[in-house]
């Protein structure tokens, strides 16, 4: 006759259960938490080993200190044994000289009363401005005459006084036609007070021969701009009556 299997057949078989299962869990929890922890140890020594070890690679070598004594250094070096430093060579083109250069002259072209001027005389003739006060007007020397023209504007700081004034003659035609006027003439005053020009300006023309004559002996104290003389432009009126 077969025998019928049991329930605790079926233990004996497994005999496994709850209480076994909790120690079973038990233990192979406290194996993995242990495993995790020393991996994570171990993944924390490598890299702090790694971080140790580069360091090490990049560190400065020690310096070497060695105390000398002043005794033992010695003089120091002279300045005049210091080798000099090398001069620089600059080349730039020389141009010819285009004036001074003397030129040879035939002797049939000297002559014999040539002399060379002493740096007195040189002195003298480059002086630029000689003035003295003669009078009532001033000389000027040494510069040469720059006359402005008849409309150009010359600041001054004096104007020109005349000191000489000449009155013209009265044309003996226009006496007769009895013609009367006033003749306006514009001179050109220079740095010694003298007229060395003369421009009718407006007037009867019958009068302008004397009123040329007469405004080229006027005279001048003449016009000072900066303590010097300056030539100006001077308007003159000549009045022409019968009377």
């Amino acid at each position: 006759m077969r025998k019928v299997a049991t329930f605790n057949d079926f233990l004996d078989l497994f005999p496994y259960g709850v209480s076994e299962l909790r120690r079973a869990y038990q233990r192979y929890l406290t194996i993995a938490l242990a495993i995790s922890v020393g991996l994570h140890l171990a993944l924390l020594g490598s890299f702090y080993l790694g971080k140790y070890v580069a360091s090490r690679e990049e560190a400065p070598p020690d310096r070497i200190v060695r105390l000398v004594k002043y005794a033992e250094l010695g003089p120091p070096p002279s300045i005049a044994e210091q080798a000099a430093p090398p001069a620089l060579a600059v080349s730039m083109p020389v141009a010819r000289p285009s004036i001074g250069i003397p030129v040879p002259v035939p002797e049939a072209e000297v002559s014999e009363d040539a002399t060379i001027a002493t740096q007195q005389e040189l002195a003298q003739m480059t002086t630029p401005v000689t003035a003295g006060m003669g009078g009532d007007s001033l000389v000027v020397t040494g510069i040469p005459e720059v006359e402005p023209g008849i409309d150009d504007f010359v600041a001054v700081e004096v104007e020109p006084v005349a000191i000489v004034e000449v009155k013209p003659n009265y044309p003996e035609v226009a006496r007769l036609a009895e013609v009367e006027g006033t003749v306006y003439v514009k001179v050109l005053v220079d740095k010694e007070g003298k007229v060395k020009k003369v421009v009718p300006m407006s007037g009867p023309e019958i009068f302008y021969d004397e009123a040329i004559k007469a405004s080229m002996q006027w005279v001048f104290k003449p016009a000072i701009q900066r303590d010097q003389p300056v030539s100006v432009w001077v308007v003159i009126p000549f009045r022409f009556s019968v009377k």
